[in-house]
């Protein structure tokens, strides 16, 4: 999955203290890469891995975090073919 710079994306997936406070938040995509930078609701800004992010309108609160659903779907590289 390529994202792009301005997206709004979902957080899931985090498994550290601080990552699970993140978790199920929103944000917006500020730069791409391995690691993208995102700017939560309240102008923090956090790195991110990809792997770790979703677009908001994929995530499907009535179903969790549909960890199985995304987890499985193939994630491409910055600046290969998809």
């Amino acid at each position: 999955m390529q994202l792009g710079v301005g997206e709004v994306v979902r957080i899931f997936g985090l498994t550290s203290d601080k990552g699970r406070e993140l978790n199920g938040r929103e944000a917006t995509v500020l730069t791409v890469g391995d690691r993208c930078h995102v700017e939560l609701a309240g102008g923090d800004a956090v790195s991110v891995r990809n792997c770790n992010l979703v677009r908001a309108g994929e995530y499907d609160s009535d179903d969790g975090w549909n960890v199985g659903r995304v987890a499985k779907r193939q994630r491409t590289e910055p600046g290969s073919a998809s």
